[in-house]
């Protein structure tokens, strides 16, 4: 890791310093962060600079980096909402401190994916579309196609995608809950403009024949 040099004296709105962690924090922790976005325990609204100078400032060493995702991954582990994100991420860092094991189950898995990725598996990070947005979970191990074989240093820059209702089911087209010209414009979107995670742009490459009849 890189140490940052200025972005907390140039950042003087929420979006500066939103930019800033898109710039100089690891793409894993944005990941993290998007992630928990979607699972509704990062209202976007409540973020202010206190929390993104928080979390810049913890990025910037490799042991902060550690301490910051343990202490990510305990909120995920309780599920509860950050209502204060600046103070709960502080609680957080502080419960880790006090006891390594927290958060210590997603650099374990980490590891087990790092041990058991061969030429047959990979991690692999995942997005499932659907009507109301996106869910975002990985990285886990998957079957790498061609692509990915040939790619496998840089697996991390591509994404498993799969269209899905909102509560996890087949899209069915023409449904009294998603009219076709619904749905067919919300997957063409999606196909046409790609998606965005943190200051990545993930385009349409290919699909498989099992996901076309999907």
């Amino acid at each position: 890791l890189h140490p940052i040099v200025c972005p907390l004296k140039e950042a003087k709105t929420s979006d500066a310093y939103r930019r800033a962690v898109l710039q100089h924090v690891p793409f894993r922790v944005v990941f993290l962060l998007e992630q928990m976005v979607g699972e509704g325990l990062i209202i976007q609204d409540l973020l202010d600079e206190a929390f993104y100078e928080k979390i810049i400032l913890a990025s910037a060493s490799k042991v902060g980096l550690v301490r910051l995702r343990r202490a990510l991954e305990h909120i995920r582990q309780t599920n509860s909402p950050m209502e204060r994100p600046g103070a709960d991420l502080d609680a957080a860092l502080r419960l880790v401190d006090e006891n390594k094991d927290y958060g210590k189950v997603v650099l374990d898995r980490e590891e087990r994916l790092h041990r058991e990725q061969s030429n047959t598996h990979i991690p692999i990070y995942r997005a499932a579309i659907q009507p109301l947005g996106h869910v975002l979970w990985g990285p886990e191990l998957d079957t790498p196609n061609r692509v990915l074989r040939q790619y496998r240093h840089i697996a991390d820059r591509f994404l498993r995608v799969q269209f899905t209702d909102q509560n996890w089911a087949r899209l069915f087209v023409g449904s009294n809950e998603h009219p076709v010209t619904e749905l067919v414009k919300g997957v063409q979107q999606r196909l046409k403009n790609g998606l965005r995670i943190g200051n990545r742009h993930y385009k349409f490459l290919a699909m498989s024949n099992s996901q076309l009849r999907e």
